[in-house]
């Protein structure tokens, strides 16, 4: 594919606003209408974008959510990363986290479709715990010959054996929740639903990939403004407060603030507890299968990036292309 065609369909892609919603009524009014033509019209040039490039709709009940927190009429799709993403993904400043963050949600702004029922939404109301599972499912459409493989080798505690473990979906534990709260689970809301006697209900799931985007600028905003400490249990509590990251202003994040200050030691350690327990994440360790025929434990290590998290996508061994 040339440069010229890339940055067409890059640029097509781009043109869907990710903060919108699409919606189509048939009783809207005459003025409804033209503007439900104009959206109907931008689908469908989103969409002949998707079939020309080749779309993969992947399955959340396989993220380490279990897809538990996510309407169920869900669909999300994703295309394998071309020149210009992996152009911008080396550019990544690894000593930098917001660099890193930034540079993971550039990529899903291109290879990565939201739909709940038949409104395109946003990558945005990915949980953030499940990022990382999209970005390798990516990764593997963009080299389906394993043409970048990512691996690191770790030896066998019980029989001295080398193994190679790679990095993949396949690879990573999920963590459960524990059943103190699962039982709090609402199927009806996909969320946790804590009744209180002292509190009343309350409401918890794990932040959106849009709301810690919300918490990272205020965090960076705060920075800024003062050199005083950051109230590192307010921005705990703050990814959890937060309902949804669209049309939140400073403002709001200032009352949140002003409602966090309010709780007693009591409800304060309530929350820390439930956040505790809400969490989704992978675990810190891999894990593979001796490759010893007569041995075939279980053998984990910590996950590693050889490299660096730019060589995701930017290919550093060419000793296959080399003469």
């Amino acid at each position: 594919m040339s440069n010229k065609e890339e940055n067409s369909k890059a640029e097509a892609l781009k043109n869907l606003d990710d903060t919108a919603t699409v919606e189509f009524d048939d009783k809207a009014t005459s003025l409804g209408k033209v503007v439900d033509r104009e959206q109907q019209s931008k689908v469908r040039q989103i969409n002949e974008v998707q079939q020309k490039y080749g779309w993969h709709s992947i399955n959340v009940e396989t993220f380490p959510s279990g897809g538990n927190f996510y309407p169920t009429d869900i669909q999300i799709k994703i295309k394998s990363a071309d020149t210009p993403q992996v152009r911008h993904f080396s550019s990544i400043n690894e000593q930098d986290p917001f660099s890193v963050n930034e540079a993971l949600n550039d990529l899903l702004i291109t290879c990565c479709q939201v739909k709940i029922g038949d409104r395109l939404t946003s990558y945005k109301d990915i949980c953030e715990e499940d990022r990382i599972h999209v970005i390798l499912e990516i990764r593997e459409l963009t080299f389906p010959k394993g043409e970048n493989k990512l691996s690191f080798q770790v030896t066998c505690e019980s029989c001295d054996q080398s193994n190679e473990i790679e990095i993949k979906n396949s690879n990573f534990q999920h963590t459960e929740s524990p059943e103190d709260i699962k039982k709090y689970y609402s199927y009806e809301d996909r969320c946790f639903s804590i009744k209180t006697k002292t509190y009343g209900e309350i409401i918890i799931k794990p932040p959106s990939i849009g709301i810690m985007q919300i918490v990272a600028k205020y965090i960076q905003k705060k920075r800024q403004e003062s050199k005083k400490k950051l109230d590192t249990e307010f921005i705990k509590c703050l990814s959890y407060m937060i309902t949804d990251w669209r049309n939140i202003k400073d403002k709001d994040i200032d009352n949140l603030h002003v409602e966090y200050q309010r709780w007693d030691s009591k409800r304060f350690s309530l929350m820390i507890k439930l956040i505790e327990w809400a969490k989704i994440s992978v675990s810190e360790d891999m894990k593979v299968t001796c490759s010893n025929q007569n041995c075939g434990v279980e053998v984990t290590a910590p996950i590693t990036f050889p490299g660096g998290v730019k060589n995701l996508f930017v290919i550093s061994d060419f000793s296959d292309e080399l003469l």
